[in-house]
C-alpha cells in the first residue's frame, strides 16, 4: 500500500532488539507460553486437534454420505487393497466382464482418492506446522519484530498476567488464521477434488449408461453430491471459535445418543441396536456436554470397529449409575464370531496396563489405534476429574468397558 500510495520501492528490514537478558528472559518466557497453548499434550492445540478432529472424525464426517450410497468400501487390512463393492457388482452380473471390471475398479480407485484427500487433511493441513508438518496451517513462528511488538504492549505492566493475556491473545490471533485457511482450503481444495474424482467416477458410467444395470450406481453419483458439500460445510464448522460456549444442563442420556448419532451414520452397513439405562435421571453441568459427546463417540467407534461384524446387528448396551458421587458407565458391545476371544483378552490387559500412565499421555497426537489415549486425556483433562477404566471380555462374547469417574463439578 505505501509502494502503491508512494509511487517508489520501499525496503523494510527487521530489526532486533539487543540481546539483552531482560529480552533474552521475555523472548523465552513469550516462547514457553507459546509451546503450551500449541503442544501440550494435556491441553494444547493439537492434542485437542487429535482427540476432537482428527481421531476418525473427519473421515467419518467426509466418508458417511459416500457410504450412505455404497460409493466407497474399506481397506482390507490383511490384503492390502480395498474391498469389492459388492452392493453394486451384484447388481450387474449380467453385464459383460471387461464392464464389470472396468466399473469395479474406478469404484475402487474413488475409494482410494477420497481416502487420499482424507489422508491429506489429517496428515498435512490439520496440524501445527513443524518440519514435520511443513503444509500445517496453524503456524506459531514468532519472529523478532512480533517479540518487539509484544514486549512494547508489556512495558508499561508488571504483573504477569497482563502479559500472560497480551501473549494469549496474540496465539489466538495466530490461531484464528489457521482457522481461516483450512476452512477456505475445503472448499477449495478438498470438496473441489471429491466432487472431480465423482465426476470421473461418472465419467466411466456414462460410458456403460446403455446398460439399464448401470442407472442405479449412477443415479447414487448425483445424489450423493449435495450430502458431501453439507459434509465438507459441517467440518469447515468445526473450524470456528463459537460466539456462545454456554450449554444449558441436560440428561447423560442425550450426551450418549449425540454421540451415537455420529455412529450410526458411518457404520451405516451394521444394524445397531442401543439401549442406555439408568435408575434415575442424571443432570449434567451443561460444560460438560462436548466432552461426553467426543467420549461416547469414540468409545462406541471402538464398539463398531473392533466388533468383527461385517454386517448384521451391534448390540451396544451402556448402563449408568450414581453412586456416592461417583459416575459409573458401563458399555458393551458383541463381538462377531470371527474374533480370537484370546487375542482381545491379550489386547485388553495391555490397555489396562498402559491406560492412564506416561505412555498414553505419549500417544495424544497420533491418530489411529483404539483411541485410549483420547479417552484418557477426556477423563483426565478435559472432565477433570479422579477416574479409572478397566475392559474386559465377557463370557457371552461380549467387550465391557467400566469406567468410574468423580462426579463433583460434573453431575447436579
Amino acid at each position: 500500500m505505501l509502494e502503491t500510495a508512494l509511487g517508489e520501492r520501499i525496503a523494510v528490514l527487521s530489526l532486533t532488539l539487543p540481546l539483552t537478558e531482560s529480552n533474552k528472559l521475555f523472548a523465552r518466557m513469550v516462547f514457553e507460553v507459546r509451546d503450551m497453548f500449541s503442544l501440550s499434550k494435556e491441553f494444547g492445540l493439537d492434542a485437542n486437534l487429535s482427540t476432537n478432529i482428527r481421531h476418525g472424525f473427519v473421515m467419518r464426517e467426509i466418508r458417511g454420505p459416500l457410504l450412505a450410497h455404497h460409493l466407497v468400501t474399506n481397506k482390507d487390512r490383511a490384503a492390502g487393497s480395498y474391498q469389492a463393492n459388492i452392493h453394486w457388482l451384484d447388481r450387474m452380473e449380467s453385464l459383460p466382464q471387461y464392464a464389470t471390471e472396468e466399473i469395479a475398479d474406478a469404484l475402487t480407485k474413488f475409494s482410494e482418492e477420497v481416502d487420499a484427500q482424507i489422508e491429506y487433511l489429517n496428515r498435512n493441513i490439520i496440524r501445527i506446522r513443524s518440519d514435520q508438518a511443513k503444509e500445517g496451517v496453524f503456524d506459531f513462528t514468532i519472529d523478532d519484530v512480533s517479540i518487539q511488538i509484544l514486549q512494547r504492549r508489556c512495558e508499561r505492566t508488571a504483573e504477569f498476567d497482563d502479559f500472560y493475556d497480551e501473549v494469549i491473545a496474540a496465539l489466538w490471533t495466530l490461531t484464528n488464521r489457521g482457522l481461516d485457511t483450512i476452512r477456505e482450503m475445503l472448499f477449495s481444495r478438498t470438496l473441489t477434488s471429491l466432487l472431480g474424482s465423482l465426476q470421473a467416477l461418472q465419467d466411466v458410467l456414462h460410458r456403460r449408461s446403455h446398460y439399464e444395470e448401470v442407472s442405479g450406481l449412477l443415479s447414487a453419483t448425483n445424489l450423493v453430491r449435495p450430502d458431501l458439500r453439507s459434509a465438507i460445510e459441517r467440518v469447515a464448522s468445526w473450524f470456528a471459535i463459537p460466539s456462545n460456549n454456554e450449554y444449558q444442563d441436560y440428561d447423560l442420556r442425550i450426551s450418549y445418543e449425540a454421540g451415537l448419532a455420529t455412529i450410526k451414520s458411518y457404520y451405516s452397513h451394521l444394524s445397531i441396536q442401543s439401549d442406555f439405562t439408568a435408575d434415575e435421571p442424571i443432570v449434567m453441568a451443561g460444560w460438560t456436554l462436548p466432552s461426553l459427546v467426543r467420549l461416547f463417540s469414540l468409545l462406541l467407534d471402538n464398539s463398531a470397529f473392533h466388533s468383527g461384524l461385517a454386517g448384521g446387528s451391534l448390540r451396544i448396551g451402556v448402563a449408568a449409575k450414581l453412586s456416592k458421587n461417583v459416575l459409573e458407565l458401563q458399555i458393551r458391545n458383541n463381538l462377531g464370531e470371527s474374533v480370537n476371544l484370546s487375542n482381545v483378552r491379550a489386547k485388553s490387559a495391555t490397555i489396562n496396563a498402559e491406560f492412564g500412565r506416561e505412555r498414553a499421555s505419549q500417544l495424544i497426537p497420533v491418530e489411529g489405534g483404539s483411541g485410549y489415549p483420547k479417552i484418557w486425556k477426556i477423563l483426565a483433562h478435559d472432565l477433570g476429574g479422579n477416574h479409572a477404566l478397566q475392559v474386559s471380555v465377557s463370557d457371552e462374547r461380549e467387550f465391557v468397558v467400566d469406567i468410574m469417574l468423580e462426579a463433583k463439578g460434573l453431575v447436579l
